[in-house]
């Protein structure tokens, strides 16, 4: 992604919602395959003088025997995420650590791995997913946590390209990974469902809107008082 000037009016704008002596938790939500985790790194990356991590919602999953024991046979609609995981990670970010601990999930072997250590205190947290900042039964302490919110919005034929990509790049490296015949079956009985219900409504109440293009690069950026860059 370039460092255009709509993507210099984004970081400049989570720059704004920074607090001396607190933690940003910023959410970011928009269709699987949007491009959230990319953009996410790239404002960390940004702004290298303040102390960020990003971690995905993703990495909160519960392990595969737990979910399937709710009766989840896929991972990815609400109910599959370990709350009471995520609440204490939100708890662990507002304490403010000299440590902090990034939970990390394969999804390979569907299973939790030993948690990323950074840095702490926090100056921003960015907890993205396409669920993240949803209302949702379970999901409610997690909306009302995060101090700002951005939607990242994509077509959703590009959305579910990307997402194919990737799962065939897991396969070929050995890492897991569906089929195209899976990822399709995934995409339109598992994961449309979820975005129509609780992912577009959320749309209407983020603190700023990014839209990509195809290949993932900025196109433009919406603010609250209605100005945009591109």
């Amino acid at each position: 992604m370039r460092q255009d000037a709509a993507f210099v009016s984004l970081v400049s704008q989570v720059r704004h919602w920074l607090r001396p002596g607190q933690t940003e938790l910023l959410g970011m939500v928009g269709l699987p395959g949007a491009g959230k985790s990319t953009l996410a790194a790239q404002l960390v990356e940004a702004l290298s003088d303040v102390r960020a991590a990003c971690v995905s919602l993703d990495d909160f999953y519960l392990p595969r025997p737990e979910r399937l024991a709710r009766g989840f046979p896929d991972r990815g609609p609400p109910g599959t995420h370990d709350q009471e995981l995520l609440a204490g990670f939100v708890a662990q970010l507002r304490a403010r650590p000299c440590q902090v601990a990034l939970p990390v999930f394969d999804r390979g072997t569907e299973q939790p791995l030993p948690p990323r250590l950074c840095k702490g205190p926090l100056d921003l947290c960015v907890l993205e997913g396409f669920l993240v900042g949803i209302d949702a039964p379970g999901y409610e302490p997690l909306r009302r946590a995060l101090d700002h919110l951005i939607f990242v919005e994509m077509e959703p034929e590009a959305a579910l390209a990307w997402r194919r990509h990737r799962e065939a790049t897991e396969v070929a490296a050995g890492r897991g990974g569906m089929t195209d015949a899976e990822v399709q079956r995934f995409w339109h009985e598992s994961l449309w469902p979820q975005v129509e219900r609780f992912v577009l409504p959320v749309r209407e109440r983020a603190d700023v809107i990014v839209s990509l293009r195809d290949d993932h690069s900025l196109q433009m950026v919406y603010f609250p008082d209605g100005t945009l860059r591109n």
